[in-house]
């Protein structure tokens, strides 16, 4: 299975990586408006020094009808990323920005006190790999260095060999560069790694011999989802790769048409041979429409056995076929279908002849179906473990059984499935083994954290409080601390206290709050409070220095659950999606009232963050209570949802937000689009937006457009501004060095303190 990079953002728009619904003219504004609500005085500030205020973007006005309304977009034309007017303007925004934030009071405390706390451990290990014999590949980033190293250790003890080192490339180019992905063959021989530049998220994968360190042929572009696995004997890799895009491409057609190949290690890619999956003929067939999006991925086993995996892009469900691997390289394979898209297939692993899978077919908490491999149909497995008050989360398949991960309330739980299970042998889950882990911590399982061939698990364990550790789960089911990874500081005076909040309609939303234990219940706490609300993505307790960092110095830090993610299951998801999107930001809202009720913080002294697809949770819950937030800050972040689906990366989304071919599917984005919910003469909080020039999952136009339309819409912003920071060497996050992590870090937090009334006890 293939190893992705932890991105430094805990969550991001799915990257797979449309239809014109409209027709241009001009014609005057018409929205459907909000009251005005005019925000409270805050406290008292230091302000930076006197800046000029950053120039209004001219609008080149362009109108579109849907479906009987019309909608005026004076800022069409900042699309256009290739157009040097546009590049000028986003330097003027992103200089002007640099200035503010540069000069704000506590910014340059912050990133010292970041930094100390991301120096305190000697060194980071990311994402490890075991394998027979001991062998480990791992991601490593030192105290002090820029990115993560990958690096192969042949046994337990050994000396560690760095494969490859991003920052000596940076060195070399004057580029940052990041290991995106990385798979090691079987025996630990070859290793496959995805290389980006620039925070681009575009790898080319590499291959690199672990035992003298030399590259393997040359690099293979479109190849940046590392959709990657080896044979079994690790002489063959099996990939799937994008068709290179001609000069006319339209962006739209970047993600499509990806297909399987197959490459003996070593060979130029030229040799590459083109493995025929079923589907594949509509790709071969123009006059139907443009090619799908799906993502293949061959999964094989010792036994012979392959399943190819097929994903579309933002939806979880998986198209699953059986084959036997010798058919494959003969070029006759005789493909079976174990699961449809209906299916509700969420994941698979298969090990020994037998096939397990979680499915929502039925199951909202999902629930998990298994059957020997020769006659498994994922429509009619048996059930083995039922739905049930917990949600069931990952699957690992390891020499001692599968292993199963479920959360229950705000923890989590883990449990082996004996092969027993999958033969019929027993009916009940209570004869699975569950596996003891350290109180206060949680995990989320993969399958890449096991291997089939060795007995239990690698997990890194952390909660919102206690340092991330990586623990092998032993054969007694037993979890023992690797001392991989050393420990950071667990502080003993911050709080993380769990609260259900009701919604608008009654619905509980959790939310976690990080406090100081001594933080006063005055009003008077600095607070922020964060939340994504996508894809059934849940926030999980995650430690992090800067969210410490920022409780620490006295404020609050607030992580909320909101519908669209996956909290309580896939009705909670679908919950927060579509028509029902609004409930992701009104959940968010409740949230945010609720901190000010409990005496935390007050509304002058209040923000809100969003990240991603989170921008459109917390650019709504701004837009529609501006009087509610101090501040609001949105990174990367999903805002104009109109014209979401023509950028690249927007077609493999459509699937969780809509399009604007259906009057449904409109109406549901115009509403859940902060750009469209600016309204002339409203005053907002002070908003800062962030982007990578690089992003090639959310589009930075998204940002620089809703920069323009914030400050037309107040012209008098000297109280509240509008920042636009620009990353001219950054993406989304994902391949971020640790001083691009750092500088925005700083950014970030520094902003809301100077706009919340400072934080009390920054040292």
């Amino acid at each position: 299975m293939t190893v992705r990079m932890p991105a430094r953002r805990s969550r991001s728009a799915r990257f797979a990586g449309a239809a014109a619904p409209v027709r241009a003219a001009v014609a005057p504004l018409s929205v459907a408006g909000l009251l005005a609500i005019a925000l409270p005085a805050g406290p008292a500030r230091a302000e930076p020094p006197s800046e000029p205020a950053a120039p209004h973007a001219p609008e080149r006005p362009v109108t579109d009808f849907y479906y009987g309304d019309t909608v005026r977009d004076p800022w069409r034309w900042m699309e256009n990323l290739g157009d040097p007017a546009v590049r000028d303007w986003l330097r003027v925004e992103g200089l002007h920005a640099s200035r503010v934030l540069a000069a704000m009071p506590q910014r340059q405390r912050l990133r010292r006190v970041l930094d100390e706390a991301e120096a305190a451990l000697p060194f980071t290990i990311e994402a490890p790999r075991r394998l027979p014999g001991g062998a480990l590949v791992y991601l490593r980033r030192d105290r002090g260095a820029n990115q993560y190293r990958l690096v192969f250790r042949a046994a337990p003890g050994a000396p560690e060999t760095v494969l490859v080192d991003p920052d000596a490339l940076e060195r070399r180019t004057g580029r940052p560069h990041a290991i995106d992905w990385f798979v090691p063959a079987p025996d630990g021989r070859v290793v496959a790694y995805g290389l980006s530049a620039d925070g681009a998220e575009n790898a080319a994968m590499h291959l690199i011999d672990t035992r003298t360190r030399r590259e393997l042929g040359a690099p293979v572009a479109g190849t940046a989802r590392g959709d990657v696995s080896f044979s079994p004997d690790g002489r063959e890799l099996w990939f799937a790769r994008l068709p290179v895009a001609g000069p006319d491409a339209a962006p739209t057609d970047r993600y499509r048409g990806s297909r399987l190949w197959r490459l003996a290690v070593g060979a130029p890619a030229s040799a590459a041979r083109l493995v025929p999956l079923p589907g594949d003929e509509a790709l071969d067939a123009p006059e139907v429409g443009p090619p799908a999006i799906r993502f293949p991925m061959l999964l094989m086993s010792e036994d012979g056995d392959a399943v190819a995996r097929i994903a579309d892009g933002a939806g979880d469900t998986l198209e699953l076929w059986h084959a036997r691997l010798d058919d494959l390289r003969a070029g006759r394979p005789r493909w079976r279908r174990l699961a449809r898209r209906e299916d509700g297939v969420v994941a698979f692993v298969f090990a020994r002849g037998r096939a397990w899978a979680l499915t929502e077919a039925g199951a909202p908490r999902r629930r998990l179906v298994a059957a020997p491999l020769a006659r498994f149909d994922a429509a009619s497995a048996p059930t083995v473990v039922a739905e049930g008050a917990r949600v069931l989360l990952g699957l690992a398949a390891a020499a001692d059984g599968v292993y199963l991960e479920a959360r229950e309330g705000p923890g989590k739980r883990l449990w082996r499935l004996d092969d027993a299970l999958a033969d019929g042998d027993a009916d009940r889950p209570a004869d699975a083994l569950a596996v003891a882990l350290p109180a206060g911590r949680v995990f989320s399982l993969a399958d890449a954290h096991a291997d089939r061939r060795l007995p239990g698990l690698l997990l890194d364990l952390q909660g919102w409080t206690e340092p991330r550790r990586i623990f092998e789960i032993g054969a007694d089911g037993a979890a023992r601390d690797t001392g991989l990874q050393p420990a950071g500081p667990a502080p003993a005076d911050v709080a993380a206290d769990d609260w259900l909040v009701p919604a608008a309609d009654g619905a509980p939303v959790p939310l976690t709050v990080l406090r100081r234990r001594d933080a006063p219940a005055d009003g008077g706490n600095p607070a922020i409070v964060w939340a994504y609300g996508a894809y059934g993505e849940t926030e999980e307790p995650m430690y992090s220095p800067s969210r410490l960092a920022w409780v620490a110095a006295g404020g609050v830090f607030a992580v909320a659950n909101v519908r669209g993610g996956g909290y309580y299951g896939a009705d909670w998801r679908e919950a927060g999606q579509g028509a029902g999107k609004p409930n992701s930001w009104r959940d968010l809202i409740a949230c945010a009232e609720a901190l000010v009720e409990r005496g935390l913080t007050a509304p002058a002294r209040l923000g809100v963050w969003g990240a991603s697809a989170g921008g459109i949770a917390a650019g709504r819950a701004f837009t529609e209570r501006p009087g509610l937030f101090g501040a609001a800050v949105v990174s990367s972040g999903l805002l104009d949802m109109l014209r979401a689906e023509t950028a690249a990366n927007g077609v493999p989304n459509i699937a969780e937000f809509g399009s604007v071919t259906t009057e449904a599917g409109y109406r549901a984005l115009r509403e859940m689009s902060p750009y469209e919910h600016v309204l002339p003469g409203q005053r907002h909080p002070a908003v800062l937006l962030t982007a990578g020039i690089n992003d090639p999952r959310v589009e930075p136009w998204h940002a620089a457009k809703m920069a323009a339309r914030l400050r037309a819409a107040d012209p008098e912003r000297d109280a509240a501004p509008v920042l636009l920071r620009i990353d001219w060497q950054g993406g989304h996050g994902g391949g971020s060095t640790r001083a691009q992590w750092l500088d925005e870090r700083a950014d970030v937090l520094g902003f809301f303190a100077w706009r919340l009334g400072g934080l009390r006890l920054l040292r």
